[in-house]
């Protein structure tokens, strides 16, 4: 953070873009005016105040309310980045989702194969063991995220303009939370049906195309929103009732990286600030969600159709592959986007071009 000290008679005041852009609006401007009233306020205490540096620095950004230093998210050069990093995270990200993928796909099919043709058992034991043994560190992971967005002076909570934290009221939890226990409530209804005797195959092989067809639609319809530029009817994580509605992955991202992720808040201000801010960042946004939206209402669609037609055991194995195999070739497609679509929003700031407005001090030649 680079800051702009002169001394106004006794002692030292430390301009930064932090402080000065701590106001209530979330808006960016260029502000002559701005300038020139620091510079009136310099001479005033100081004739020989200098404002020759900060007029190189001529764009002021109004931010979400006050920071501290900590939790600024522009670097040297005022690009609004994040506070959230992949690159030291990749490990740890890696053994989660392995044993998410294991204890909600792998385990069911494995064991279930194991149980029914390698011990011979019959269908009933075979699935109440596997039923059994399903979710758990599902479990684990809902009541984590619970405990984080409940325990007392969490900073994981989404961001609130009436709050006198600046959060919301933790029984509000987050968007995803609730999309996560709705989610839940219904697969675990969904197995108590099917593994009444004799077990239904064709039931038992829905609940991850179920996940798809909960999701799926919201997701659409709130791309269709956004793209409207409709006001949202009610609040969604960070963004309030009465704004301009967001994308569901956006929202989604948000509530993972500030809960699972530990970004906290300061994650949640830095990405609505930047999705603000950054055309780019809000296109993608809005991409990803009609990509996500339309692929889990068709790969839903697909495998039901496909498990209402084919012998039981190859539907419950279709079932439970299909849906992860489509979410591995959707994940690795959103990374190479996301990855091509930051090299050209950081190259458009460094070519002077934020969407359609040019910023000053940095037109390319």
């Amino acid at each position: 953070m680079r800051s702009f000290k002169r001394g106004f008679g006794e002692g030292t005041t430390s301009f930064s873009r932090t402080e000065l852009s701590a106001q209530p609006s979330c808006s960016t401007f260029t502000s002559v005016d701005s300038i020139n009233n620091v510079r009136n306020a310099g001479e005033k205490n100081d004739p020989n105040f200098s404002i020759t540096e900060l007029q190189s620095n001529s764009e002021i950004r109004l931010e979400n309310g006050p920071q501290s230093t900590s939790e600024s998210d522009s670097g040297d050069d005022g690009f609004p980045s994040l506070p959230y990093t992949l690159e030291t995270r990749k490990m740890s990200i890696a053994i989660v989702w392995s044993v998410i993928l294991l204890d909600s796909c792998i385990l069911p099919l494995v064991l279930f194969y194991i149980l029914r043709f390698g011990a011979k058992m019959d269908d009933q034991k075979s699935i109440a063991v596997t039923s059994a043994v399903f979710g758990f560190f599902s479990m684990l992971q809902w009541v984590y995220r619970m405990w984080m967005l409940l325990r007392k002076g969490s900073n994981n909570r989404p961001l609130s303009s009436t709050s006198p934290d600046g959060m919301t009221p933790r029984w509000m939890l987050d968007f995803y939370q609730w999309q996560f226990s709705f989610g839940f409530v219904g697969i675990t209804v969904l197995f108590v049906y099917a593994t009444k005797p004799p077990p239904n195959f064709v039931l038992l092989s829905l609940p991850p195309s179920v996940l798809l067809a909960q999701i799926g639609p919201q997701f659409l319809v709130s791309a269709f929103c956004s793209y409207m530029k409709f006001k949202s009817p009610m609040r969604f994580s960070s963004s309030e009732r009465g704004e301009i509605a967001i994308p569901a992955v956006f929202t989604c991202m948000e509530d993972i990286v500030a809960v699972e992720g530990g970004a906290g808040i300061a994650f949640r201000r830095a990405v609505k600030r930047r999705y603000q801010q950054s055309p780019r960042f809000r296109k993608h946004m809005l991409d990803m969600t009609v990509m996500w939206g339309a692929g889990a209402t068709i790969c839903s669609a697909v495998t039901i159709s496909i498990a209402l037609t084919v012998p039981k055991y190859v539907a419950y194995c279709l079932g439970w592959t299909l849906p992860y195999v489509w979410g591995g070739c959707f994940a690795y497609i959103t990374m190479v986007k996301t990855s091509r679509m930051l090299k050209l929003e950081r190259k458009d700031w460094d070519d002077g071009i934020w969407g359609e407005r040019r910023i000053p001090g940095r037109e390319s030649s």
